[in-house]
């Protein structure tokens, strides 16, 4: 157990960038593998995940490590954020915005044929999945929240 320790202190980007590869994988796996579409939400979930991958980057090509942790962090708390609002949007909590809960209804009979013609719109507020009564979006917010805890854990250790 100390070796893990000491490792993970010794490369924490090393680490993150592992882990989030491994999310990018699993996610990509149920969209492309099993068919699970995305929502709008789930892509702005993505974009968090990819722009810690990017800060790591970063950090590790300028070695900016005690700079780049924190941001990493706040990335993961904020993709953790947005599946929280999209779990409140599933469970009927809140309302969501009208772009992905395919609640927009126009009084204009062109847009509505405009509409009815674009690409389909997946519907945030519908889980596709659940496992033991959690969405993914769920999951999707304790993974994040686990990422980011683990994320400041190895900047304290890293200082």
């Amino acid at each position: 157990m100390t070796r893990l320790v000491s490792f993970f202190r010794t490369y924490p980007l090393g680490v993150l960038l592992a882990l989030i590869a491994a999310t990018i994988v699993a996610v990509m796996v149920m969209e492309h593998g099993f068919g699970y579409a995305p929502c709008k939400m789930c892509y702005w979930q993505r974009w968090a995940v990819y722009a810690a991958g990017g800060v790591a980057l970063v950090g590790l090509v300028t070695g900016r490590v005690g700079a780049a942790l924190p941001a990493i962090a706040g990335l993961f708390l904020v993709g953790g954020g947005i599946g929280f609002y999209q779990m409140g949007l599933e469970t009927g909590w809140w309302p969501g915005p009208s772009s992905c809960t395919g609640s927009s209804l126009s009084d204009d009979i062109d847009a509505v044929i405009a509409n009815l013609n674009a690409a389909p719109v997946i519907s945030c507020d519908d889980a596709a999945l659940t496992l033991f009564g959690w969405s993914l979006a769920a999951y999707n917010m304790v993974w994040s929240a686990m990422l980011a805890a683990l994320t400041l854990w190895l900047w304290r250790a890293w200082r």
